[in-house]
């Protein structure tokens, strides 16, 4: 009843806020609550363990580019104010955790529920020994390793003790058994967390005459292709260790390009680890065999063993293609980022063509380190609706891959000849990647702190040119914070600087922009409220990674002054490919007319 009166409450708080933000005389706002994009946990209803840590965290942004605050609340109290909060649980029951984001006027909520509990300590799990036969057999003289490997699901530190016939003979995870005379042993191998204890027991046989006697030729039930790229699956029945009597020591799994029918195929077959441990006789095993190249051809064959070496006969050797890799995605058109039918891909002497929904895939592929190429028209040496485009791959498991392809878009401009030509001069680099999409990852974190000159405020302008790119790309890009972020853009105003500029200052090794800054002189005055849009938005143009243009018509026009209040056409269709093709492709790869 407390949290349902609580959560009354805060409806009846919010109603209350409501009415009074919605009878404010303020024209300029638009009424938005923030936008939440994300937060964590992602479940709102989950369950911790005493000492667990957990991280509570929302992302969101202002549509009317409002500074953002954030609380925590731990039932009714307010425990932080900071963007990720740290929460370490020290009790149990359930609690309820509120994150509210809010500008100066409305806030939204993420409520999770947490039930604490104190964890039960399970005991250790034992996840092999050896031998793995229950009942081993060797010959006095000789020795017989035998170990387990173990481990605590809470992490505690486990100790170790074997016996032999109720004597502790180690108290490591492993011993080495020598045998002095003949008869049966009792080895015991205990494993504890210092509350719990699991064991495993063997009854160990030791001889005087060495076993002649070989398991039963293995009959291989099934053989398939696997779920995942260089797969097999095998079947067979169990064999005993003398013939079918008893339980085999050991099963040897093998593979070959050609049949396995000889001792001097056995031989030179490739092992394959992963053998499960031997079952009763006439028990079904399996396995799945790992490691093969994908999408070959590739021959069997499983022998048993028994204690003293003696190996089954070799039986059939069938065969069967493993699991190719595979490689699938969508084709896209760049600008509008619309799927594209018809379009023809090739990897080598694989093709597919794209549907309806852009949709394309390859499967059950052999390692391929060559070119995928695609087009929407066969033609050889002629553009189509699309430019064509080919690109070095190799396929390396099961792939996802889009591919966007420029349009060969009707350019407005008569400065350059085509639109691939125009998007490389606008976006090519000078950094050793130069024609890569060398770009920023969207949202970008932008700092224009207030500067008023005769009461025209220079960060108001930039929210609101920064809102004109949203429309353009049709999603969140510049994302307005109240501090100089760690990785963003900062805006500066200075009297003494010669023009207005943008510099990226920080890139990753690999040459992606993770700080930039935005310096504006400090000459604008109200009057100047145009031209200072024109600038911002030709420097924001830089930050977004385009370069000048030749066009006076472009708001990217180098060498003077923008004369335009708005991008061009064929400018918003460069930004917007150039936020569409995924970060890092090479443009290269599409052809020259």
């Amino acid at each position: 009843m407390r949290n349902r009166r609580y959560l009354t409450a805060l409806a009846l708080i919010a109603a209350v806020a409501a009415s009074t933000f919605c009878g404010r005389e303020d024209p300029t706002r638009l009424g938005r609550p923030p936008v939440v994009q994300g937060f964590s946990p992602r479940s709102q209803l989950f369950d911790a363990a005493l000492g667990d840590t957990l991280l509570f965290n929302i992302r969101a942004m202002d549509p009317d580019r409002s500074s953002l605050a954030r609380r925590y609340l731990l039932g009714d109290s307010v425990v932080s104010t900071a963007q990720t909060w740290r929460y370490v649980v020290h009790d149990t029951g359930t609690v309820l955790v509120v994150g509210v984001v809010s500008d100066d006027y409305y806030e939204s909520r993420i409520t999770w529920h947490v039930t604490r509990f104190k964890p039960i300590n399970g005991p250790p799990i034992i996840q092999g020994f050896a031998p793995v036969e229950p009942q081993p057999t060797m010959i006095v003289g000789t020795d017989l390793q035998f170990a387990v490997t173990a481990f605590d699901p809470e992490g505690d530190e486990l100790s170790y003790r074997f016996t032999v016939d109720g004597q502790v003979v180690s108290v490591e995870d492993d011993f080495i058994y020598h045998a002095v005379d003949i008869g049966p042993r009792a080895v015991s191998a205990q494993v504890s967390d210092g509350e719990n204890v699991v064991g495993h027991d063997w009854l160990l046989h030791v001889t005087g005459i060495p076993d002649t006697i070989a398991p039963a030729q293995v009959p291989i039930t099934l053989v398939e292709t696997g779920a995942e790229p260089g797969e097999v699956d095998i079947r067979w029945t169990a064999v005993g260790k003398d013939g079918m009597n008893g339980v085999a020591s050991d099963y040897l799994v093998r593979t070959s390009p050609s049949p396995i029918l000889t001792k001097e195929d056995w031989d030179r077959a490739t092992v394959r680890p992963g053998v499960p441990p031997p079952a009763p006789a006439g028990s079904e095993m399996a396995m799945t065999i790992v490691g093969i190249t994908p999408a070959r051809f590739t021959h069997l064959a499983v022998r048993a063993e028994d204690d003293f070496g003696n190996l089954s006969p070799i039986g059939v050797s069938p065969g069967v293609y493993s699991r190719g890799m595979g490689i699938s995605g969508s084709v896209r058109d760049a600008i509008s980022d619309a799927p594209i039918e018809g379009a023809v891909l090739r990897l080598a002497s694989f093709l597919d063509v794209s549907d309806a929904a852009g949709a394309w895939s390859m499967s059950d592929l052999p390692p391929i380190d060559g070119g995928l190429s695609v087009t929407d028209d066969d033609t050889p040496g002629v553009i189509g609706t699309y430019y064509d485009y080919s690109m070095s791959y190799t396929v390396v498991h099961e792939d996802e891959l889009d591919m966007y392809l420029l349009p060969d878009w009707p350019l407005e401009t008569v400065y350059y000849n085509s639109f691939r030509l125009f998007f490389r001069a606008m976006t090519d680099g000078n950094t050793p990647a130069a024609a890569q999409q060398r770009r920023w990852e969207l949202p970008i974190a932008l700092h224009a702190p207030s500067f008023i000159v005769q009461g025209l405020d220079y960060a108001d302008v930039i929210r609101e040119v920064a809102a004109e790119v949203d429309t353009i790309i049709g999603q969140p890009v510049f994302m307005l914070v109240d501090e100089p972020p760690a990785l963003g853009v900062t805006v500066t105003y200075s009297p003494t600087v010669f023009y207005d500029n943008y510099r990226t200052v920080e890139s990753t090794p690999d040459w992606y922009p993770v700080r930039g800054a935005i310096a504006l002189r400090t000459v604008y005055t109200p009057a100047d409220l145009e031209l200072l849009r024109r600038v911002v938005r030709h420097e924001l143009g830089h930050a977004l990674g385009l370069n000048h243009s030749m066009d006076t018509g472009h708001a990217m026009v180098g060498g003077t002054s923008p004369q335009v209040s708005e991008f061009s056409a064929d400018e918003r269709a460069v930004i917007r490919a150039r936020y569409n093709i995924p970060r890092g492709r090479d443009m290269t790869g599409f052809a020259a007319e």
